[in-house]
């Protein structure tokens, strides 16, 4: 919705490709890198390589707060409803939820307050899970699938091995990370507005 608000892209896109995200990050309001080296499709093949695949089905977890922050997300097709606890937000609440994990990496019973609830949908072309990954903290928020996703991962390991390989592949992503971030940060302000006006 908040890409759709700022004229990003197009209403109601079914599926995008990596290509379609770097071009949508990067190239509006004006080029955020050199347009000399902007060759997209070149860029998100390179970069795909490491990357994986994953699908996930409605209502499947991708992750939960307190989980370790390894991996970093594109969706490609669907959406991923993100359920943002703010007592989870300081790093106090963050340990007790990260000391809730057992060994199978799944979280314990959530801690809800539902006057500090919130939800933000994100759908195709959506970069997730980016703070706490560049961050290095436990998971802050519940990312649950809410119709049937398919998505690129990128695990630390590859993004460590991109950067030291492809360093202009690394910028490119970061790129679009921090424009996806803002793009992200305006929308949960303007939710904000919204909801302290009512």
């Amino acid at each position: 919705e908040c890409a759709v608000h700022y004229g990003l892209c197009r209403p109601a896109i079914a599926r995008v490709s990596l290509t379609d995200v770097l071009r949508t990050h990067l190239q509006h309001p004006k080029p955020l890198l050199p347009r000399a080296g902007m060759r997209y499709g070149r860029a998100a093949t390179e970069m795909a390589t490491f990357m994986t695949a994953r699908s996930l089905q409605p209502g499947e977890v991708l992750f939960s707060p307190g989980n370790a922050p390894d991996e970093l997300y594109v969706i490609q097709s669907g959406s991923i409803l993100c359920h943002i606890e703010h007592t989870l937000m300081s790093p106090a609440s963050r340990r007790r939820a990260a000391a809730q994990v057992d060994h199978s990496g799944n979280s314990g019973a959530p801690i809800v307050n539902t006057q500090h609830h919130r939800l933000f949908q994100y759908g195709p072309g959506a970069i997730i899970g980016e703070l706490d990954f560049f961050l290095q903290r436990p998971r802050s928020f519940l990312a649950r699938a809410d119709s049937a996703t398919d998505m690129l991962v990128l695990p630390r390991l590859q993004y460590e091995r991109m950067a030291a390989e492809a360093p202009a592949l690394t910028t490119m992503l970061q790129a679009a990370v921090l424009r996806s971030t803002s793009l992200s940060a305006a929308h949960a302000l303007d939710s904000l507005e919204v909801n302290s006006t009512m």
